[in-house]
């Protein structure tokens, strides 16, 4: 028997030092939001990495650190990169 595995979840559930693979971006918050995303380099496929959850969400993109407001957050779904 083999132990449940979550294979995506929403950004906001990861914990620090987490990583995935944005596998969607959630359109129905609006265009603003998926051009704020297009313009910071998440983009589907990019492997990011939780930084921090508190005081500010910090998400690690490559070599740069990005704080991500919760409209922003809530728009990306990751698929998880053990």
């Amino acid at each position: 028997m083999t132990g449940f595995t979550i294979e995506g979840s929403s950004l906001k559930l990861l914990k620090p030092q987490e990583r995935g693979v944005v596998s969607r971006i959630d359109s129905s918050r609006g265009d603003f939001v998926a051009q704020k995303l297009r313009s910071m380099n998440i983009t589907l496929g990019t492997m990011v990495t939780v930084e921090q959850r508190s005081p500010r969400f910090l998400l690690r993109v490559g070599a740069d650190q990005i704080a991500l407001s919760d409209p922003l957050q809530d728009a990306i779904y990751v698929r998880l990169n053990r």
